[in-house]
């Protein structure tokens, strides 16, 4: 076979033999990384890493995953990790942007005093009094809570590093877990807050969004993990048609917006509805708009282009709407 077609790598690394093997420049399951039978996992050790789908920085960006995400390495080459997340999205990131785990310290992870960061944007400081920046967080960030000190959190980073966070930006993960759900009026006063952050194709985090990546971390800030793109996140859920707009929606539900080709819908966005006939979504930038023609904010292109609602909120788990409680990644 042209080697344009089949290139086979084989690599030893410090744990086993790791063989990989591309075809078409796509990764067959069979010949994902395993060392001595087992799976590898890893963790997120940059605030936000970005996932590729090629492994070279110049390629699109197609998602962005926190630090302190769970994700599986599923091949090496060159300095980049291909990754699945937690919601089985799949991509190239830079292996300075996770932290390889052996079995034992993955396990060690997931049984661990750990934080999940609550603030939109935030910093670790290397000490309480100096207060140089050790890395910049988001909200959603988990990390390793060493100790307590006055109104500090002495934490760990996934890659070793440590420093301080204040005590009221973040909360303990486990409590997190317990209390987290996607109840209408918390979908809607999170989403509110980041009410102004840029557009940015890819975008998955606090600092900017696509459309699916801020209704995807609108919930996981609630503890679902949802699927991560608009297509993916419109196959789930409560199905209610177009005509259910305004009357039987409630605050949380996905409102879909794209077009219809031989009969079935083509979804290209989403937004989250809000209330009062209007949804939250990211658009250049994340803002409020309506589908009634009277208000202020009603955008006629969007009415145009509505598609449906699915409603998260009561629907039955599964995959592409997983709690983060019951996702055996986290715990």
């Amino acid at each position: 076979m042209n080697n344009k077609y089949k290139d086979i790598i084989v690599q030893i690394a410090g744990t086993g033999l790791i063989f990989i093997a591309f075809i078409n420049g796509c990764i067959r399951e069979e010949d994902s990384i395993e060392v001595e039978g087992e799976e590898v996992f890893g963790l997120v050790c940059v605030s936000v890493c970005n996932m590729r789908p090629d492994p070279a920085h110049n390629t699109e960006l197609i998602s962005q995953a926190l630090m302190g995400t769970p994700v599986r390495i599923m091949d090496s080459r060159s300095g980049w990790y291909f990754i699945r997340t937690p919601e089985s999205y799949e991509g190239w990131v830079p292996t300075q942007s996770v932290k390889r785990l052996e079995l034992s310290e993955f396990r060690e992870w997931k049984s661990s005093d750990r934080l999940i960061y609550s603030e939109k944007f935030g910093v670790v400081l290397s000490d309480t009094v100096a207060r140089s920046i050790v890395s910049d967080i988001v909200a959603g960030v988990i990390i390793i809570l060493d100790d307590r000190e006055g109104g500090y959190y002495r934490v760990k980073l996934p890659d070793g590093r440590t420093g301080y966070i204040k005590v009221g930006d973040a909360v303990p993960f486990d409590r997190w877990l317990s209390e987290a759900r996607p109840e209408g009026s918390r979908l809607k006063n999170c989403a509110e807050t980041f009410t102004g952050i840029p557009y940015l194709w890819g975008g998955t985090s606090p600092k900017a969004f696509d459309c699916s990546g801020f209704t995807r971390t609108v919930y996981y800030l609630n503890g679902v993990i949802l699927s991560r793109d608009a297509s993916q996140q419109f196959m789930h859920g409560i199905k209610i048609g177009k005509l259910g707009y305004p009357d039987s929606l409630k605050a949380g539900d996905l409102m879909f917006f794209g077009y219809e080709r031989d009969g079935a819908a083509r979804p290209t966005h989403v937004g989250m509805y809000i209330g009062d006939t209007e949804f939250i979504h990211a658009s250049g930038m994340v803002k409020i708009n309506s589908l009634d023609s009277t208000r202020s904010n009603f955008s006629r292109g969007r009415r145009d282009s509505f598609l449906g609602v699915r409603r998260i909120i009561g629907a039955e788990p599964g995959e592409g709407l997983q709690p983060v409680s019951t996702h055996p990644w986290y715990n």
